[in-house]
């Protein structure tokens, strides 16, 4: 059994745990992005099994998260906060606020790929995303825009921010119990959807095609349903023809948004085909 080490630091004033077998060099790194209230310890169990072959994993805290902790973050649930306006049940405003953080969190990987050039273990040109749910968002966004990225893992995530954001506007509208302040925040929805619309990596992830993508979803998942990453699957297809075994939509049976060490074990199995 290959001895694993844990380094906790904050290169660049990024919070990460960085998890590799002892004694690691050049090897293929993993940046894995926890989700919405998690924090870096969430990578954990990917880290240790990652570095069983031959993988070094950089978990971060997200923008926001964990070492840096913001009061909207941690009193989300609690009840409306100051500068809300949608209706607390709908949830609307703690997506904004998750574009916020995946905003941040883009830029903050960005530069770690850039400050961990440095560190002799790492071989930041095999690089690979992992996230978990709001995790997810945030590595497909990365990897839309980043050609480092090499191979790419979510789990119980999906990459059509725009089209979960507009469903859960419609929904909304709809209830009665929300649907007449709806209706007076139409102009400020608009503004928000373009917000949203600005970050969506739907798009952009044409460009990442044909390279590894594997999307892990739970079968009984309400949070990040299954159907998105389902739809996002088949829109891809036609761009994996020449390497269909790049592409694979993976359903967990009776799961429910938590990670299983299942959906560990698949993202650890991908990467270590494909770093």
């Amino acid at each position: 059994m290959q001895k694993v080490i844990f380094e906790e630091n904050d290169p660049g004033g990024i919070p990460l745990i960085l998890c590799a077998p002892e004694g690691a060099q050049h090897l293929p790194v993993v940046f894995y992005i926890h989700g919405f209230a998690g924090d870096k310890r969430g990578g954990l169990e990917v880290g240790y099994n990652l570095a069983q072959r031959g993988i070094a994993t950089v978990s971060l805290d997200a923008a926001m998260h964990g070492s840096r902790m913001d009061y909207r973050v941690a009193t989300t649930w609690e009840g409306p906060q100051k500068g809300d306006i949608y209706p607390f049940s709908t949830g609307l405003d703690r997506f904004i606020l998750m574009m916020k953080i995946i905003e941040d969190t883009r830029r903050d990987i960005a530069t770690l790929c850039e400050v961990l050039r440095e560190d002799a273990r790492l071989d930041l040109d095999r690089l690979g995303l992992c996230g978990t749910s709001m995790g997810g968002f945030i590595a497909y966004c990365c990897a839309a825009d980043n050609p480092r990225v090499k191979a790419l893992a979510t789990l119980i995530s999906f990459p059509t921010l725009v089209q979960r954001w507009q469903d859960s506007v419609l929904e909304a509208s709809l209830q009665k119990a929300t649907a007449e302040q709806m209706a007076g925040l139409v102009e400020e929805t608009e503004t928000r959807t373009k917000v949203v619309a600005a970050l969506d990596p739907a798009e952009g992830l044409n460009h990442y095609a044909p390279r590894p993508l594997l999307m892990i979803c739970g079968d009984l998942d309400t949070d990040t349903h299954k159907s998105y990453s389902l739809r996002f699957f088949q829109q891809m297809q036609p761009l994996y023809e020449s390497i269909p075994g790049n592409l694979q939509y993976k359903v967990h049976p009776n799961a429910v948004h938590r990670v299983t060490s299942g959906m560990v074990n698949d993202a650890v199995d991908w990467f270590a085909i494909h770093l």
